[in-house]
């Protein structure tokens, strides 16, 4: 397993309260708590936007795989860690794993083996 290099870069911060939810309730909205910013990131299998939710829970919003890889969520959340993995058929699968450290996202990206 080998770290392979991401891009981070916060795209707009958003700022969702208890009133908001209670107004849509009738929409299906579900209190999963404040969303202190949404952030989109770059891997080596593709780009994916996130949220840190009340500071320490972390929510995958969308993902875009690039040419060749396909993208399997395993963990949406909101929850401490969420994750999905990039793969591919013919390079090196990657697995992403994001949350949130006082609101502030961090990215870990391994190089999963293909072999077994």
């Amino acid at each position: 397993m080998r770290f392979a290099p991401v891009h981070v870069s916060m795209r707009w911060p958003v700022m969702i309260g208890l009133g908001v939810c209670l107004a849509l309730a009738a929409g299906g909205c579900q209190d999963e708590g404040v969303v202190r910013g949404e952030y989109s990131m770059t891997s080596s299998g593709g780009t994916l936007v996130m949220q840190c939710i009340d500071d320490d829970k972390a929510k995958l919003v969308s993902w875009q795989p690039k040419a060749g890889y396909t993208a399997r969520v395993i963990v949406q959340g909101p929850s401490g860690q969420a994750s999905l993995i990039f793969v591919s058929a013919t390079a090196e699968d990657f697995r992403v794993a994001v949350h949130c450290v006082d609101a502030r996202p961090r990215l870990e990206q391994f190089e999963e083996d293909d072999t077994g």
